[in-house]
């Protein structure tokens, strides 16, 4: 019997066909109990809110019986009936949004958004997945439907520390792995790695200089994907760097306004596009465009984040964009700090790559010709690990 989820005591905590998964009523595993919530919604056709870690109750399985016959379709339909029965499903899976732009808020999406960016068929069907996203997260949701869909495994690395991260890959073969880019770095700095591992994919956070050099360093036999998706979209775009082309079918669909990504509210889960007043969502997300036919575009921030230094607007994503640039630094947080003077200074947390002395005049001499003098840090922390938030993001909020 083909093992569905394993953790990472090497327990395997559901099989396919999917009937393996109803076990008797108790206490299950928080990946277990939203994958089977998931799998619940998707054959019974109803509406099903999937609660992340942090806010998660002991909860027992559903008790509906999950069959092959109930939901074999994922991964058994043709690409015409699978197509068909996403558009035709009445299910409705609800995420809540990270909270780094403010109150996390509740977002309802339909299968078919849900499904956008799932790949089927054979070239699929062999892959171990690595887990190391909450699966109540959309970019967690992602990587259990993409497993799901071609009866790959999952193994769960959800917070795993970095040597046990390593440890865990090798012994269950995981071959495909999808992190933030804060994690990526993480696994760098230790300087291990994963041979194995053939295709790395990464999102959720703005500026990811150097992440596809640190991602061959760390997997030297993987290909790297950078994907743009949100709770509010699902995933969207995909990139092999930083550079994003709209592709043809999507020209219409999203555009470039003020500096700020827009898409259009066909686009956008079902909830979200219920309260659009307008044709265009905007995403809060800056960017730079390269070009303009095809659009191509480098995200450079989000609105909100700018540190307010005596009437000058900083850009924390573009002060890190440099910081990574330091052959010491292995990643960084830039955030803002109260000042009675000029109303906020630039800090930031380092994490090095070696143990010499690394402050702020080491970052002066460094990036002071490329960043303006109230864009220099002033106060420097340097860090065994960055601090983030539930959905494995940089916390800029101190």
């Amino acid at each position: 019997m083909k093992k569905l989820l394993i953790d990472a005591q090497c327990e395997v905590l559901a099989n396919y066909p999917v009937g393996g998964m109803a076990l008797a009523a108790g206490k299950h595993s928080h990946v277990t109990v939203q994958v089977e919530r998931l799998l619940t919604a998707v054959c019974s056709d109803e509406a099903v809110e999937l609660v992340p870690q942090e806010n998660a109750t002991e909860a027992s399985v559903p008790g509906l019986p999950l069959t092959e016959s109930s939901v074999g379709w994922l991964w058994q339909a043709d690409s015409e009936e699978f197509n068909a029965r996403c558009e035709a499903s009445n299910c409705r899976i609800g995420l809540q949004t990270s909270g780094t732009a403010g109150k996390p808020k509740l977002v309802w999406h339909r299968l078919t958004t849900l499904v956008r960016g799932v790949r089927r068929g054979e070239r699929y069907a062999n892959a171990t997945w690595g887990l190391c996203y909450d699966p109540a997260r959309m970019a967690g949701l992602q990587v259990i439907l993409q497993a799901i869909c071609n009866q790959n495994t999952i193994v769960n690395l959800v917070k795993l520390p970095p040597d046990r991260a390593f440890q865990t890959i090798a012994e269950h073969g995981v071959s495909h792995l999808s992190a933030t880019p804060t994690y990526l770095r993480l696994l760098a700095t230790t300087g291990k790695q994963a041979a194995a591992v053939q295709h790395v994919a990464s999102g959720g956070e703005a500026g990811q200089t150097g992440l596809s050099q640190a991602v061959r360093r760390t997997f030297p036999a993987a290909t790297y994907r950078n994907i743009y998706a949100s709770t509010e979209l699902g995933s969207l775009l995909t990139s092999k760097g930083e550079i994003f082309t709209v592709p043809a079918e999507l020209v219409d669909k999203i555009r470039v306004f003020e500096g700020q990504l827009e898409v259009h509210r066909s686009l956008l889960g079902a909830s979200v596009a219920d309260h659009c007043a307008d044709e265009f969502f905007a995403t809060s997300d800056q960017v730079h465009v390269v070009s303009d036919r095809p659009l191509t575009f480098q995200f450079t921030a989000r609105r909100g984040d700018e540190i307010n230094v005596g009437g000058n607007k900083v850009c924390p994503q573009k002060v890190e964009r440099e910081l990574l640039q330091l052959p010491q630094v292995a990643d960084v947080v830039v955030y803002g700090r109260q000042n009675s003077v000029t109303g906020s200074i630039v800090c930031c947390d380092i994490v090095t790559r070696t143990s010499t002395p690394f402050g702020v005049g080491e970052i002066r001499r460094g990036v002071g010709d490329r960043l303006a003098a109230y864009e220099l840090p002033r106060i420097v922390r340097l860090v065994d690990r960055l601090e983030t938030n539930e959905a494995g993001k940089k916390v800029r909020a101190k």
